[in-house]
Formats: C-alpha cells, sequence, structure tokens
C-alpha cells in the first residue's frame, strides 16, 4: 500500500477504493401468488446478481429458514399444508443487502376419489 499527500501535505495511507464493487439488485421477482399439489417438490430461486460473494437468506411467515449462505435456491422435496406461507429470500454483499418481494405459497390438498362399492348378489 503506497501513501500520498493531500492539499495540506499530511501523508496519507493509499485504501484501496473498490469503485467498481455493485450492490445486489434482483434480475428478477418471484410471482406474488403460486399454487402446488401436496407432495410435488418446491424450488423457490433468489436470482440475484452483484458484487460477490453475494450471499442469501431464506424466510417462510418472517422467520428465517436458513442462516446466510452462498446458495440461491431453496428447496421443499415433499410439499404439506404446513409449508403453505409467505416466502421470501434476503441477498447481501459488503455493499449491502435487499429484501425480495414475497411470494405467497399455497398447497392444494391431493382429492381422493370416492370409493368405490361393489354389491354382489347371489341369485342361488
Amino acid at each position: 500500500m503506497g501513501c500520498s499527500r493531500d492539499p495540506v501535505g499530511f501523508i496519507l495511507p493509499l485504501l484501496p477504493l473498490f469503485l467498481d464493487d455493485v450492490s445486489p439488485y434482483f434480475k428478477t421477482e418471484p410471482v406474488r401468488s403460486q399454487v402446488h399439489l401436496e407432495g410435488n417438490r418446491l424450488v423457490l430461486t433468489c436470482m440475484a446478481e452483484g458484487s460477490w460473494p453475494l450471499e442469501f437468506k431464506w424466510l417462510h411467515n418472517n422467520k428465517e429458514l436458513t442462516k446466510f449462505s452462498l446458495e440461491y435456491r431453496y428447496m421443499i422435496t415433499s410439499l404439506d399444508r404446513t409449508h403453505a406461507g409467505v416466502y421470501r429470500c434476503i441477498v447481501r454483499n459488503r455493499m449491502g443487502a435487499l429484501l425480495q418481494r414475497q411470494t405467497e405459497v399455497q398447497v392444494a390438498c391431493k382429492s381422493h376419489p370416492p370409493p368405490y362399492l361393489r354389491w354382489w348378489v347371489s341369485l342361488c
């Protein structure tokens, strides 16, 4: 690291400036509402860009699901009714943090067909 003089003559260290650093921003926003069938897989993505490293955290109904990590996806392998609600991600880097627009996930229950009854009549 070098030094420079300010106009008054004081010696100042040259600090690295990160002029190319970009705050996180979202490439796309999630749909406002989505419906999925119970038992199906759900994959949510946080499509963000900005200066590396980007870190992501996932929330469900404003409760933390994950800690900050490099994983931009959140997956539920088999949906049930407890997974319904509002999901969001937070993305951050050294320039700041950003909260994604929420998406509401609704879980539709699989319907079971009515039982089929067959009556056998003896004609003897």
